[in-house]
């Protein structure tokens, strides 16, 4: 895995949700690892926007709603 994203072969991205950062791990078909990254709110918001079209798997700890 290298530090640049391929956002283009992101298959699945696997976003852990906090307060107030998110933890994503994306993968490809094959289920190599492409990215893993450290959001704030806001950038994950732009990051979010950008990505294109895969499936989004969520996961919430439980102070995720406050």
């Amino acid at each position: 895995m290298t530090n640049t994203t391929k956002k283009a072969a992101i298959t699945v991205l696997g976003i852990d949700l906090a307060k107030s950062s998110f933890q994503l791990h994306g993968v490809d078909q094959s289920s190599n690892a492409l990215c893993r990254k450290t959001f704030g709110r806001q950038k994950l918001k732009e990051y979010m926007a950008n990505l294109p079209v895969c499936m989004v798997a969520m996961e919430a700890c439980g102070s995720a709603n406050h």
